[in-house]
């Protein structure tokens, strides 16, 4: 018995042995410093390990820090040392990118560095062209490696290593580049060409071992009307090896060019299927070539008709670059340039001679004249030359060469005739005056004769309010044109001609008179309420209904409107409108000419789900049926109350927007607050509201929106002001809603203000998983917390700076009803609803919004935004539920709202347990971040992970709910998942192996 024990123990010892060990690592974060190469060419600060020699910068040694490159026509040599980053810098966007490339710099060449754990490598930031990235190793960069935001483009990037990043090579729009030689591996993306990414030539790189090896995307702008997609790239002579997928293309219907013809061939395929047993450019006749018979198929638009057999053999050592003229011209880029020798042709400015291979010439021809300017000088590569012909070479010794041809104005005197608007449009019986234009060009000012008469013989009388004009020298004069149209004047298109004659000098210039009806001249071009017209009984609404007037006079009309749906009322029944005058342009068309007025209305308890109501303009009899949904009250409070908590999770209030608020002490930024005021022509000691006032003003028109995940803080905002000319400056910030709010707040704030941010949501739909989050800020005025929304320029009724004309938008209350005033706002939908405020104030949600705050239901909320899966299981691996989608939309003036932005995935438990483990499956490679919420009607408990995936790959976590209400979220390997599965069965066999010892150990005490 004693020996059948020993060796249950020892086995039992074994199996617990087999259990690997788990070692945790704790990594200390650098603090990652940024070195400006100014535009002058100085280096700040002066101590940063950079050594300069003329328009040469060597670093010295390897350093923790970011370079921001102001300067242009300068080479940065790396020397084989290494700067350090930390990934996504408190700091922003410049100081988390390695070498960051600042708007307009040109000519940079970055080369022998090693670019290591930022959130971007190297980034070409807005039109920062005709960069040289050559020779350099990235690494371990999160966002990735190179990011080329350029719309220009012509930048070459070659010889470099990419690798252990979400993207390794991203042209965001980019075009003409050329990328060459580069070894891209083990990335999510290995080469990503997104929107207009066009004309790029791509050969001889290494792609391997990532998800993607190219992904080409296109995306439609719903604000142009738009397919933006990358089209006509020459991707050829390239390795693809061992990625997931080879090429991806995604909104993409245009063609790019994956081979280089016959006999030159595509690329190489690591899962090419093919056989080689024919050849020719048909591949049909005997013998084989190294080319597979049958193409590599992406999809029908992008074919490798010349798959290689075996990798292509690069070059150890490819070319810097190639070898390229840029000719441009200023300050116009119209003017086409002839060129002759090794290439010949006519080129619109700016156009790149190039790639070939060196030595090349080519002879550049200039236009004497164009339009009002004179050619004077050719600048080549800051060489003057005052002929209009130049002959420029391309050799070894300078491999990329710059011409540009100079004009300046300088004409013989002369005058120019025109119509400032190319169409007119009356009724009959209408006088409408006509503004002619006589300009002068090199300094004429002698007098001109008019005269005016029109294709209709009837009907029309023309009269000049002067025959004869002298503009003054290089200025110009308007001559009035009276035009009275008779009552029984034919309708339609008349040509009316104004002629001028100075001496020998003759000019013409016409416009249209369109004659038209009224009921052709008036109409109701849009009725609208909230985003998808829905309301809720027991509520109001305002409907805004628009009319155009194509009218070159203004004039009034009466609106009326009427419904027969049960318990739907409509007011005011009738309104005089008072329409201004309209202006054409021949290329916007019809322009102002439009009123607007707003009808309210009011949904009894018992309204119809499903009615109308009729708008009829009385002078043309013209009527428009609107129809609206509405829902019930019950509908509503579901809607608010589980969309409330799901958006307080995906606009968390975590960031320290306003530095914990305490950045009035910030010299810094107070500073520029104060130099702010300076620049609007306010004291500092002025009233609150007007100080107020200007940082409003200023801050709307130094902000450009755009959509961000990351929203800055107020010291990253002023720090990019001042990096790009200061508070003068004109330089504008770009974000949502967030950082409009995070630079007003932030600057208010600094002047000692009471300032709090606040974040809600609208109701998108009556889908209750569809909302629009938004945040917008409260500022503490004459003790009322004030409404202010920088986003979309709404300033509270009191102090109304923005918002003009009297509508529902300034509802005269004492304090601002958001609800009432977002319903308005109809690309939106409404009303809104605030869920959270940051700044340390009471908010009563209640008195300061007029209506109740959403109830917020009781239980365990779990959020996985894309690209993810979510399962739910108890401690013992039974599923208990799966992720259900959901969407955020995201608001702005210049943001298209479309079919919404899909958020991710949700599971909802008003029972729950207190632990959990949770699996992600992705559905797509990229980041995602896990929300957990546990919520009672008065608190909620949060927490969040984040993290990367792959598609097809699984993540574990373990979730435990701990006695004092937190929650807790700690990932969970799969092998340390199968370890404690292990281990639950280790500990079985235990205790199986217990009881059968026990059973014997009794058994034999019995006998």
């Amino acid at each position: 018995m004693n020996r059948l024990v020993t060796t249950i123990l020892i086995l039992t010892l074994l199996l617990v042995s087999m259990l690997p060990s788990t070692f945790v690592i704790t990594l200390v974060k650098a603090e990652t410093k940024t070195v400006y190469i100014k535009d002058d060419g100085s280096i700040y600060p002066p101590t940063a390990p950079i050594q300069r020699d003329g328009n040469i910068y060597t670093l010295t040694e390897d350093a923790d820090m970011s370079i921001i490159v102001q300067r242009s026509f300068i080479v940065i040599n790396g020397a084989n040392h290494t700067i350090h980053g930390s990934g996504w810098s408190e700091g922003g966007l410049f100081e988390s990118v390695g070498v960051f490339l600042d708007s307009w710099t040109r000519n940079v060449t970055i080369k022998n560095m090693i670019i290591k754990g930022f959130y971007r490598g190297v980034q070409l930031y807005y039109n920062a062209y005709y960069a040289t990235i050559f020779n350099n190793i990235f690494i371990d960069n999160l966002d990735c490696g190179i990011f080329d935001d350029s719309d220009i483009g012509g930048s070459i990037i070659s010889c470099n290593v990419v690798k252990n990043s979400s993207v390794g090579i991203y042209l965001h729009g980019s075009s003409k580049n050329a990328l060459i030689g580069n070894t891209i591996i083990n990335n999510t993306y290995g080469l990503f060409l997104h929107s207009e990414a066009s004309n790029n030539f791509i050969y001889e790189n290494i792609i391997k071992n990532n998800t993607y090896g190219i992904y080409i995307n296109g995306v439609f702008d719903q604000l142009y009307n738009k397919l933006f997609a990358p089209s006509e790239n020459k991707i050829y002579h390239n390795n693809l090896i061992n990625n997931t997928k080879h090429a991806h293309i995604r909104s993409c219907p245009y063609s790019n060019a994956w081979d280089n013809d016959y006999p030159s061939g595509g690329n190489y395929w690591s899962d090419y299927s093919g056989v080689d047993e024919k050849s020719g450019p048909n591949q049909n006749q005997p013998g084989s070539d190294n080319i597979g018979d049958t193409p590599y198929i992406i999809d029908a638009n992008n074919i490798d008709h010349y798959p290689l057999m075996k990798p292509y053999e690069i070059p150890a050592t490819p070319p810097v670059q190639k070898y390229i003229l840029h000719v441009q011209s200023y300050p116009i880029t119209e003017i086409g340039i002839s060129y002759s020798g090794d290439y010949s042709g006519t080129g619109m400015t700016n156009f790149d001679v190039g790639p070939k291979d060196a030595p090349f010439t080519v002879t550049l021809t200039a236009p004497s004249n164009y339009q009002v300017y004179q050619f004077d000088h050719w600048d080549l590569d800051g060489v003057i030359s005052r002929s209009s012909i130049i002959t420029v070479k391309v050799e070894e010794g300078n491999r990329e060469r710059t011409a540009m041809a100079v004009y300046s104005l300088g004409v013989k005197p002369d005058f120019t005739l025109s119509s400032v608007q190319p169409r007119y449009v009356v009724l009959p019986g209408e006088q409408t005056i006509c503004s002619i234009n006589v300009t002068s060009i090199g300094n004429f000012d002698s007098p001109v004769t008019l005269s005016a008469i029109s294709s209709l013989d009837e009907g029309i009388d023309l009269v000049l309010e002067s025959s004869t004009v002298a503009p003054p020298k290089n200025g110009f004069v308007i001559l009035k044109l009276n035009v009275t149209v008779k009552p029984n004047a034919k309708l339609g298109e008349h040509i009316v001609k104004v002629n001028g004659m100075s001496g020998d000098i003759v000019h013409e210039s016409q416009f249209i008179l369109e004659i038209t009806s009224l009921e052709k001249m008036v109409t109701i071009t849009s009725i609208s309420a909230t985003k998808y017209n829905v309301s809720y009984q027991e509520e109001s609404t305002y409907v805004s209904i628009v009319i155009r007037n194509r009218g070159s006079n203004p004039r009034t009309i009466t609106l009326t409107a009427s419904t027969k749906s049960k318990g739907w009322s409509v007011s005011p029944a009738s309104i005089k409108i008072d329409l201004p005058p309209s202006i054409y342009s021949k290329e916007q068309g019809f322009l102002k000419g439009f009123g607007k007025v707003y009808l309210c209305l009011e949904f009894g308890s018992q309204a119809d789900y499903c009615g109308n109501f009729t708008i009829k303009i009385e002078e043309t009899l013209e009527e428009k049926v609107f129809e609206m949904k509405v829902y019930s009250t019950i509908s509503k409070s579901m809607l608010i109350g589980i969309n409330a908590p799901l958006t307080y999770m995906s606009l968390p209030l975590t960031y320290g927007h306003l530095g914990g608020l305490g950045i009035s002490d910030n010299k810094k930024v107070r500073q520029f607050a104060l130099d702010v005021l300076k620049n609007e022509g306010v004291n500092e000691n002025a009233k609150t509201v007007e100080k107020v006032k200007a940082i409003f003003n200023y801050v709307i028109r130094h902000m450009e929106y755009e959509r961000s995940l990351l929203p800055p803080t107020i010291y990253t905002i002023v720090n990019e002001m001042e990096a790009h000319g200061g508070v003068s400056g004109d330089h504008r910030i770009k974000g949502d809603c967030k950082t409009y709010s995070i630079f007003f707040g932030g600057l208010v704030k600094a002047l000692g203000l009471d300032v709090r941010l606040v974040e809600g949501i609208m109701e998108a739909s009556k889908d209750a998983l569809n909302m629009i989050g938004h945040m917008w800020v409260e500022v503490k005025i004459e003790g009322k917390w004030v409404f202010i929304d920088p986003t979309n320029e709404l300033f509270n009724k009191t102090y109304n700076i923005s918002k003009k004309e009297n509508n529902p938008d300034n509802l005269d209350l004492d304090s601002f009803d958001a609800k009432k005033a977002y319903e308005l706002n109809f690309e939106w939908g409404g009303p809104l609803t605030a869920i959270g405020c940051e700044g340390g104030f009471a908010f009563d949600l209640i008195k300061e919004y007029k209506f109740l705050a959403p109830p917020r239901p009781s239980g365990l909320v779990i959020i996985v935004h894309s690209p993810v899966n979510v399962y739910l299981y108890d401690s013992n691996w039974k599923l208990i539920a799966t992720g259900s989608p959901y969407k955020i939309f995201w608001t702005g003036p210049n943001y298209a709202l479309g079919e919404g932005y899909d958020e991710g995935k949700y599971i909802f438990l008003a029972d729950y347990l207190n632990d959990y483990n949770v699996k992600l499956i992705g559905t797509d490679s990229g980041f995602y971040r896990i929300d957990v919420a546990l919520m009672n009607a008065s608190t909620i408990k949060f927490t969040s992970f984040n993290g990367t995936i792959k598609e097809g790959e699984e993540s574990i976590f373990k979730l435990c709910i701990l006695g004092d209400g937190e929650v807790s979220i700690s990932t969970l390997k799969q092998e340390e998942a199968f370890n404690i599965i292990l281990l639950a069965a280790v500990g079985v066999i235990i205790v199986v192996l217990c009881s059968i010892i026990y059973l014997i150990v009794k058994k034999k005490h019995k006998k």
